[in-house]
């Protein structure tokens, strides 16, 4: 059919008449006619067009075929006779004879009485540029929101009133609350109350200018930490009408805190430069520490060497009666925390003086200021003397966060920079006082500038005798030269008085010696007030001009090692980065730790680790050029900066480089060690634009190095600085974690082999987070041992094991021992042992009650102290385990020494029987072993019956694992029990 009679029939019948195939065939959209069976009757040629066909080809043809296959629904129900007249239009795709994709916007009409095998009508316009524009649209927007929820900046979305709307994963993090608990509230409700304002106002000010507001502030986390971020928003303005804005935040407490800590540091020199006095000092550190702290109160106390007493107490906060009570005070290891800080050499910390025995003298008085807890740092100097002790108090018992002890960390080294500059002053002092009282040189000439006469002083130092140099003129005698490049400085003499003081003058002797000089000229005036001559009088300066450069050097170098200090360290730092920025070229920044560093020093003692440190730079300058800096930051933290380096392989060689020769034995003393480290590498301007962010990042790097084992290196990525943010958040979420009960107990049994009865119930700590569930400690003991809560943690186990024994055993239970983990640093508290005996006295625990299991590597660990604390944890009543055996290097002559009960053979080993003849034969000389110590030996992880076979035939006496079962809350475990014994019994 290649016209449309039916529709020129109906048209043509009221005048005038219309040529509708004419109107068909110029139409500009497509029209169709098709037949009930879905056949094409009809096309008009704008429509074959843009099919690319002719409309002869298409006309015979099954509508349907042309018709894209998801699409074929929509069209077959357009076609559907069982419908009404008209049909809404839908966005249909049709096959070209290409292939490609049309979209067309269909329009269907219906004929109530089809005539002439006419159906439908399809009219067509096409769509496909709006069709892909949207869809471009669409993927625009996709990777719009992929790059909000990927960001490593927080963003968040507001209305016009301020109340957030939206925040994306990192805020969250940041934040650390979700989304939907945030959504409502306004943002500047997180702002810290002393800022609020300043930042309301540059808020409100952009949004009226309509300019991005770009802002620096605190802010409250949860748990009342507090960070410093950088805001950036934007208002969102639409038809001149604002609705909103977007910001970005990013965490810039690091980069603050360092500038916060070098303006500190810069304050205290500008100080020791105007000859402020000691105590004034002092007592600006003091107070420089409480201003970022408020609520904590700050002391320095002086070290009187000859009598062993605390000089003086320097406390611009601390009460009256308290410093007048600590001036003189002797200095005992249990007197306070500042007499255990000096004998012991470290740090001590009395998280609540009510109960800490080294305050027993003076406790009352102490408390009765007000002061409840105390953390003191000893004060040491190069040579390993105590010069102070840096003390912080607060009004609540309470143990020091990780934050307060970075900043006492910093503060310590202010207060020996103080300590020592002055006592250098006062030797300065000293040899000037020295040097004035021993006569001057002196020449005198006439006024023509020839010699007349030298006293002795100025016989020695020019070289020459008086007698030879009367007659000669002064520049021949007094030869003055610039002590830089040689250049003679005078002539004649200058006016009177001027000691050359803007110069830096040398004198140039007969016999070729330099000598740093000061001096000065007075004119000789006779009777009639007549220029008879001159006199010039000079001194050597030699050791004055060295003490100023040692006190210089000392302002820029790290006081162990002489290596470049964190401040010059930031001036080459961004020095290089200026020159790189206009050279092009790259750099690279390295930070450094020393893996379990704090073990050397726990071990062997500070002044081994001091020797270590030494060792550790000499080596560093070994790997790296001479153009390179390597920086000692403090502690064990070392940065390395790089310059001129062509790619990550040069950056890559040097790290390969620096772990390989520090792995190299040193001797230190009568010890031998190894030293591994980690290393965190951050490049300009690949990963950052500026020396705080270069910074930043390459800790970044560092933290995830550590993760991945140690003893390695580790490039930053953009995902580091994520983790570093998580991290972060759960330090802030586990601080909260006791207080908010979530941590929680679960229970294992340890299964005897010949009897089939629960012989022992291990306790296994986890942790109910509140947004992740329940965790194993692997996820977060290694943080709660960063900040310092391992100890109230296992305080907290020990006290909720033995509850619960008592409460199983009120219930019918039999009286079985609950086995507890110990940490190596809970071994270390000075309070442990007592700690234990207390909760087991007020628990009303009898001998052989609990039993502790200690890791094999923190028995072996430091054997003669530590073998004093298991001896002295051995006389509390309970039992004593070697938990992971196999998985260290054990001592057979502490095996002997300490009163051992039981020993676990490691589940690494266990999980190999049945499949690795060498581990089982390790696993039975083990059982064999154990009984020839005449201990009890239990098998970790067995969950087959195979290996139950195994252990039963060796003379394993008990077993633990899934095999018998897994660990189980209190109320399983119990329900499990008693199950158990009614078995045991049927």
């Amino acid at each position: 059919m290649s016209s449309l009679p039916i529709m020129s029939a109906a048209i043509s019948a009221g005048p005038p008449a219309i040529d509708l195939n004419t109107l068909a065939e110029h139409l500009h959209n497509g029209l169709w006619a098709i037949n009930k069976d879905g056949i094409i009757r009809y096309v008009n040629p704008r429509m074959a067009k843009l099919l690319e066909f002719d409309p002869e080809e298409l006309i015979g043809q099954p509508f349907p075929a042309l018709v894209a296959p998801i699409d074929l629904p929509i069209v077959l129900s357009m076609l559907d006779t069982g419908r009404s007249a008209h049909i809404p239009h839908s966005d249909v795709r049709l096959h070209k004879r290409s292939g490609e994709i049309l979209w067309m916007m269909v329009c269907v009409t219906k004929l109530a009485t089809p005539e002439q095998d006419i159906h439908v009508f399809l009219t067509m316009a096409d769509i496909t540029e709006r069709k892909l524009n949207e869809l471009a649209l669409r993927e625009k927007s996709a990777q719009i929101e992929a790059i909000y929820n990927s960001s490593s900046t927080g963003i968040f979305l507001a209305d016009k009133h301020g109340l957030l709307q939206h925040a994306n994963p990192t805020f969250e993090v940041l934040a650390g609350r979700l989304s939907h608990e945030l959504t409502g509230e306004n943002w500047l409700q997180s702002v810290h109350p002393e800022d609020r304002a300043r930042v309301a106002l540059e808020w409100r000010m952009s949004v009226k200018q309509q300019l991005p507001c770009i802002s620096q502030f605190r802010m409250y986390l949860p748990g009342h930490e507090i960070v410093w971020v950088r805001l950036i928003s934007r208002a969102m303005i639409v038809d001149s009408r604002m609705h909103g804005f977007v910001a970005s935040i990013e965490d810039i407490t690091r980069s603050k805190l360092s500038e916060i800590l070098e303006a500190s540091e810069r304050e205290v020199l500008e100080m020791l430069v105007q000859h402020r006095p000691l105590p004034e000092i002092l007592g600006h550190i003091c107070r420089q520490y409480e201003q970022r702290r408020p609520g904590e109160f700050c002391s320095v106390m002086l070290i009187d060497e000859l009598n062993l007493t605390f000089k003086s107490c320097i406390g611009p906060s601390l009460p009256e009666v308290y410093r007048r009570l600590a001036t003189g005070a002797p200095i005992e290891e249990q007197l306070g925390a500042c007499g255990a800080a000096f004998w012991l050499k470290q740090r001590t910390i009395s998280p609540n003086i009510a109960e800490d025995p080294r305050w027993e003298p003076i406790r009352t008085i102490v408390l009765g200021v007000g002061l409840h807890a105390c953390w003191s740092t000893p004060v040491i100097n190069r040579d390993g003397k105590v010069l102070a002790t840096f003390a912080v108090y607060t009004s609540e018992p309470c143990h020091p966060s990780p934050e307060a002890l970075t900043l006492v960390d910093h503060q310590a080294p202010l207060v020996l920079l103080a300590i020592e500059r002055k006592q250098a002053q006062q030797q300065l002092d000293s040899a000037l006082a020295t040097l004035k009282s021993i006569a001057d040189g002196v020449i005198s000439v006439d006024q023509h500038l020839q010699v007349i006469s030298l006293n002795p002083q100025a016989e020695r130092m020019t070289g020459w005798y008086s007698k030879d140099a009367v007659g000669l003129y002064l520049d021949q005698v007094f030869t003055v030269i610039d002590e830089e490049n040689g250049e003679p400085l005078i002539t004649c003499p200058p006016p009177a008085g001027d000691w050359g003081r803007r110069e830096s003058p040398q004198l140039a002797s007969r016999h070729g010696f330099r000598i740093p000089i000061e001096y000065n000229t007075s004119p000789i005036i006779d009777t009639h007030q007549e220029l008879e001559g001159w006199v010039v009088a000079f001194r050597d300066v030699s050791k004055t001009r060295l003490m100023a450069r040692e006190l210089s050097y000392q302002a820029n170098h790290d006081y162990l090692t002489g290596l470049p200090n964190r401040m010059l360290m930031r001036d080459r730092l961004d020095l290089a980065i200026a020159n790189a920025s206009r050279s092009g070229d790259k750099l690279a920044l390295l930070y450094l730790d020393l893996d379990h560093f704090k073990h050397v020093n726990d071990t062997l003692g500070h002044a081994i680790g001091d020797l270590l440190l030494k060792q550790v730079a000499s080596r560093l300058i070994s790997c790296v050029r001479e153009s390179d800096t390597v920086s000692r930051q403090g502690g064990d933290e070392f940065v390395i900066l790089l310059t001129n380096i062509s790619g990550p392989s040069d950056i890559a060689n040097v790290a390969e480089k620096i772990i390989k020769t520090l792995t190299e034995p040193m001797q230190l003393d009568s010890h031998t060690l190894t030293v591994q480290t980690s290393i965190g590498i951050s490049m300009y301007p690949d990963d950052a634009m500026d020396s705080s962010s270069l910074a930043r990042t390459a800790d970044a790097a560092l933290y995830f190095a550590k993760e991945q084992g140690r003893n390695n290196y580790q490039f930053f990525t953009y995902e580091m600085s994520i983790r570093a943010a998580e991290r972060l958040a759960t330090e802030q979420v586990l601080r909260a974690a006791l207080d908010q009960s979530q941590f929680e107990l679960c229970y294992q049994p340890q299964i005897s082999m010949h009897t089939g009865q629960v012989s022992s119930v291990e306790a296994l700590l986890r942790w109910r987070h509140p947004v992740r569930g329940l965790l194993h400690p692997a996820e977060f003991l290694p943080v709660a041992e960063d900040i310092g809560i391992m100890g109230e943690l296992g305080d907290w186990v020990l006290r909720q094991a033995c509850l619960q024994q008592k409460i199983w055993e009120k219930s019918g239970l039999p009286n079985t021992p609950i086995a507890i983990n110990i940490s190596p640093r809970q071994l270390r508290r000075f309070d442990f042992i007592r700690n234990i005996n207390a909760i087991m006295q007020e628990m009303g625990l009898g001998a052989h009650s609990l039993q502790f299991e200690l890791a094999e590597n923190t028995i072996m660990v430091d054997g003669e102290r530590r073998g004093g604390v298991l001896g002295a944890l051995g006389q509390t009543g309970g039992d004593i385990v070697i938990d992971d055996f196999g998985t260290g290097y054990s001592n057979l002559g502490m095996l002997q020494r300490v009163p051992f009960y039981k020993l676990k053979v490691d589940i690494s080993l266990i999980h190999d029987i049945g499949t690795n003849t060498d581990a089982e034969a390790v696993v039975k000389a083990m059982i064999n072993l154990g009984k020839s110590l005449k201990l009890i030996v239990v098998a970790e992880g067995v969950e087959t019956a195979e290996q139950w076979q195994f252990l039963l035939a060796c003379g394993c006496d008990a077993a633990q694992g899934y095999y018998y079962c897994p660990p189980l809350s209190a109320d399983e475990f119990e329900h499990w029990w008693r199950q158990h014994l009614r078995e045991a019994t049927s």
